[in-house]
């Protein structure tokens, strides 16, 4: 059981950091480029909107994969 919450959590941990980092890089190119051009208030909410997502995309696949473990660990 622990092993599946630490194998879980290092998933849910690495592939939120991959998001983000690459997120970062694509956001500043877009703002050096002139493509992205908002105020420091818009831009602030629509940061937030896209990590919200991006959260809840990669949370509802993990919890899918969390449940079907658990399931399969529990029920046998």
């Amino acid at each position: 059981m622990r092993q599946t919450i630490a194998l879980g959590l290092a998933v849910f941990v690495a592939a939120d950091i991959l998001v983000t980092l690459a997120y970062g890089l694509l956001w500043s190119n877009l703002y050096d480029w002139n493509i992205v051009d908002w105020d420091s208030e818009t831009r602030f909410w629509i940061e937030l909107l896209f990590h919200g997502l991006i959260a809840a995309v990669i949370g509802a696949f993990f919890c899918t994969w969390f449940a079907r473990r658990i399931k399969k660990t529990f029920i046998q």
